[in-house]
Parts: structure tokens; C-alpha cells; sequence
């Protein structure tokens, strides 16, 4: 049963225009496992890295995302790397490979 005929038969009764927004997030969630913060650092790093040559600093990515400390930013480098997004080479800085395109 494809993903379409599933919302259709458990879903058939209510407004499909709000429901399928939840259901495209819910899905993208289950499917990849980032949340919207994850996704949003993943794709400045992405454009930073095809605009520079080198990998942007926490202070950028930092201000990029809106956090106020640079923990939040390496939890969520972390994150990302354990999901396989990411690579960061231990030790050097500005390091961040992208892995998933």
C-alpha cells in the first residue's frame, strides 16, 4: 500500500489541506529524522561550503540559525552527524564535510 492510499483510507474524513501538511512533515521527520532547526543548519552549511571553500565557524552558523550559544550548534552538528548527514574530522576546525546531498 502506497503512502497516498494510507492517508487516504485512515484519513478520508478530515480537511486534506492541513492534514497533508502534517503528514508531509510527520513523514519527512519519520523518513530522515532532522528537525527544522537540523535541516535549516544543515543547508546553511551546505551553502556556505559551495559559496567558500572551507566550512562555516560556530559564530556564523551560530548567528545563522538564531541560537545565542555555539552548544547548541555543536548538539546539533552532533545530531547530524550521528543521522549520517554530516562528517566532522576530529580536531581541525572548520571541518564539516557534507555527506548527504
Amino acid at each position: 500500500m502506497t503512502f497516498n492510499e494510507r492517508k487516504r483510507v485512515l484519513y478520508g474524513f478530515i480537511n486534506y489541506n492541513f492534514l497533508d501538511r502534517v503528514i508531509h512533515l510527520a513523514y519527512i521527520f519519520m523518513s530522515y529524522g532532522v528537525t527544522d532547526k537540523q535541516l535549516k543548519l544543515f543547508n546553511f552549511i551546505k551553502n556556505y561550503i559551495s559559496k567558500n571553500i572551507i566550512s562555516p565557524s560556530y559564530d556564523e552558523m551560530k548567528t545563522a540559525i538564531g541560537l545565542k550559544s555555539k552548544c547548541g550548534i555543536a548538539a546539533r552538528i552532533e545530531q547530524l552527524e550521528k543521522r549520517g548527514w554530516l562528517k566532522k574530522l576530529p580536531g581541525k576546525n572548520r571541518s564539516i564535510q557534507i555527506i548527504k546531498i
